[in-house]
């Protein structure tokens, strides 16, 4: 019984020993199957992936060609119509020439709106505010001539001043006419607020400014040739200094005003070579200066202006000619000009009655290195007082002699960027001690120098800072320090 038991025990044993191999091996078969099964799902899904993978790159290689061809398309376009919009706007330009319209950059004679008279109207202008400052008292507070002899009785030493004004404040407009026969017709009006009566400054109200002319002519361009009448610039002695707004440095050595005046202007040679220029005018004796030297003088209860009265007016030449400096974009330019007329007044005067007005004058502009540059114009003449020199003196009435004068000035500046430029120099008028009376003014001259800030959109402002002096014949001088503040748009 018992060893019936026993074979039993042992014989389950080992069914089972050999059993559990068996098992293990099937388990791990199925498990193998279920992993090539999921391995075979997991390649299907990555074929399918890259197979749409592919259809996307393909149908993103598609799009780029196709924006390739559309941007070919719309390049042509875009050329196409700018072709087209030049092609209008040359028709429009020489139709606009032909009207009248005739643009020029900077302040040119450009189109704009159209008058009633069917010809094309530029305006243009500066808004101007300035302030000035000075130590002592000048004949003119706003607009001055010279320093007053401080000798307590024209004025007494150190005496102040301080002002403000808008009146450099100007408005202008060009208009071109288009063609007459063979000849370009232009026009130019400008005015500012600087008028003052009597040529006073003291005798309104600083916020009742006087509009004054500047410029008024008709220009006939020809070929080379201008032909111009009206109210212009003198031709003599071109130049202006950096400082001084209001009279640039006039009196004190600089000549040339505006005036009424015929002229002619030929102009020669190139920009890539000598350039010449040469102008001949005609132009009003007194129309600056106003000159009646025998007011309160003679038996005749009216009398007439000294040039005015002279029957004829005074001529003016000018010369000049321009070329490359070593400074890339930069000319030297160097002029020469004289002027020549005639005063008679209705007085004698030591015998005299007729008086002779000349002037000869040399200019220079030479660049020195990128941004900067010299300039100076130097004169000698006499009567000059037409022509701003002389300090406002022409005839000495008790010798019946016209006053000789000689002077200039000369300048540095250099526009160091867009924003910033500076400059200084100095000027004199230096009438002939001989020719004087008792008390005239011997000699006019300053030291300056300037600061200018150009702040983009037609803003700027400046600071002039000018030492100024005054000697008197047989009188105290007069010094002053006069400092300028101004800011400005242009339009």
């Amino acid at each position: 019984m018992s060893n019936s038991i026993s074979k039993s025990i042992i014989l389950c044993l080992i069914a089972v020993l050999f059993g559990l191999p068996s098992l293990s091996a099937q388990t791990l078969e199925e498990r193998v199957r279920k992993l090539e099964k999921e391995n075979q799902k997991l390649a299907e899904q990555n074929h399918r992936i890259e197979s749409q993978s592919a259809q996307i790159l393909q149908r993103l290689l598609t799009s780029e060609q196709k924006n390739a061809e559309l941007s070919q398309r719309l390049n042509a376009t875009e050329q196409l119509n700018h072709n087209k919009t030049s092609a209008i706007m040359d028709a429009i330009g020489s139709l606009t020439d032909d009207l009248g319209g005739n643009p020029v950059v900077g302040g040119g004679y450009g189109g704009g709106s159209i008058s009633r008279s069917g010809f094309s109207l530029q305006f243009y202008g500066t808004i101007r505010f300035e302030a000035s400052y000075s130590d002592s008292r000048f004949n003119r507070t706003i607009d001055p001539q010279w320093v007053q002899p401080e000798d307590g009785i024209f004025a007494s030493n150190n005496d102040d001043q301080f002002s403000m004004n808008a009146r450099r404040s100007t408005i202008g407009l060009n208009t071109s006419l288009g063609r007459v026969g063979d000849a370009q017709v232009r026009g130019k009006l400008e005015f500012d607020f600087a008028g003052f009566d009597s040529n006073q400054t003291e005798d309104q109200s600083e916020s009742r400014a006087r509009v004054r002319l500047l410029l008024a002519y008709v220009d006939f361009q020809i070929g080379n040739f201008s032909l111009r009448f009206g109210q212009d610039w003198d031709i003599l002695a071109p130049l202006n200094p950096v400082v001084d707004n209001q009279r640039h440095l006039w009196d004190t050595g600089n000549l040339g005003d505006r005036r009424p005046m015929a002229q002619i202007y030929f102009e020669g040679g190139g920009r890539d070579g000598v350039a010449y220029h040469i102008a001949f005018a005609v132009g009003l004796t007194g129309a600056v200066d106003n000159l009646d030297a025998d007011t309160g003088f003679g038996s005749f209860l009216t009398t007439e202006r000294d040039g005015f009265d002279s029957g004829q007016p005074h001529l003016q030449l000018a010369a000049g000619v321009d070329f490359d400096s070593w400074v890339a974009g930069e000319r030297i330019r160097i002029g020469f000009s004289g002027a020549w007329g005639k005063l008679e007044t209705d007085t004698d005067f030591a015998g005299e009655d007729e008086f002779t007005t000349w002037a000869l004058s040399f200019d220079v502009v030479i660049p020195l290195f990128e941004g900067a540059h010299i300039k100076a114009e130097g004169f000698i003449g006499q009567a000059l007082a037409d022509f701003r020199g002389g300090i406002s003196q022409s005839i000495n009435v008790t010798t019946g002699r016209e006053i000789d004068s000689m002077g200039g000035f000369a300048e540095f500046f250099w526009q160091t960027s867009d924003f910033f430029g500076f400059g200084f120099g100095a000027s004199i008028d230096n009438p002939d001690f001989d020719d004087l009376d008792l008390a005239q003014r011997a000699s006019n001259w300053t030291l300056y120098a300037a600061a200018r800030f150009d702040w983009g959109s037609g803003v700027q402002s400046g600071l002039d800072v000018i030492f100024w002096k005054t000697q008197y014949a047989n009188r105290e001088e007069g010094d002053a320090l006069r400092v300028t503040a101004f800011v400005e748009i242009s339009f």
